[in-house]
């Protein structure tokens, strides 16, 4: 038996969860690419060439194509680090009370039903979402972060900074993580993933490392849900982006009444 077996998810549900990520993901993924635009129109100066250009596209090339083995190695290293990392934090929170309250309670949204969906679906979101969200706040935000801060601050103490703003604005994105141990463990992710693009400059390596821990934290999941015998300790969530969508059209009909 599998997940998918013991715990079957609404085919609605799943249509909307996988078009619903995909669409998010898309978003961020337009977003950083009008980020990238900014970045690279205020670095160059020739805003003209930059719009109109493929300036900003060569940008991201270089981040993703610059020794594509050794950044895919070093991908994988740091994705192992993050989850020891995430390991780590979990059995911390699972000693107390309110953390494991709380370890449950990301059992019961989205997060219980994210490991739940077709293997094929979840690495393609989950490619997908390493490559748009490092995109938009490692590429992006920390860049412009960083080129802001150093107009004012010394380069170190502006990168240092850009690490800690970037890594609170990830934390704010991140909306389902606000107990303790998950904020402490989303704040420690991001920092790393800040240090180690600044380090490195290469797009493609947190991109892996990415992508790599949510793909290994959601088979994870799919496996403790086969041999815990009660993974969820409560409600199945089967129908999260189902009942928003009931509950967003029944204040639409009121508020049209």
């Amino acid at each position: 038996m599998n997940a998918r077996d013991r715990y079957p998810l609404d085919e609605n549900e799943e249509r909307h969860l996988v078009a619903n990520m995909a669409l998010s993901q898309g978003l961020l993924l337009l977003i950083g690419f009008a980020g990238a635009i900014a970045l690279t129109g205020l670095i160059s100066g020739d805003w003209a060439q930059t719009v109109f250009g493929s300036a900003w596209i060569r940008s991201i090339v270089v981040s993703l194509a610059e020794s594509p083995a050794q950044a895919a190695v070093a991908g994988a290293a740091l994705a192992l680090v993050l989850l020891a990392l995430a390991w780590t934090c979990e059995r911390w929170a699972l000693r107390s009370a309110s953390g494991r309250k709380a370890v449950l309670a990301t059992r019961q949204g989205v997060n219980g039903e994210m490991p739940r969906l077709p293997a094929s679906a979840i690495v393609v979101l989950m490619v997908l979402t390493g490559f748009t969200e490092e995109l938009l706040f490692r590429f992006v935000l920390l860049g412009l972060l960083l080129y802001g801060f150093s107009l004012f601050v010394p380069p170190l103490l502006a990168a240092i900074i850009a690490v800690f703003v970037s890594s609170f604005v990830f934390w704010i994105a991140h909306v389902r993580y606000r107990d303790f141990w998950s904020s402490a463990l989303v704040l420690a992710l991001a920092v790393l993933l800040n240090v180690v693009y600044l380090a490195t400059g290469s797009l493609l390596l947190v991109a892996i490392a990415h992508a790599g821990y949510d793909l290994v934290t959601l088979f994870a999941e799919r496996r403790k849900m086969v041999r815990e015998p009660d993974y969820f300790h409560g409600k199945i969530p089967n129908s999260i982006i189902l009942d928003a969508i009931e509950q967003a059209q029944n204040r639409g009909d009121s508020d049209g009444s």
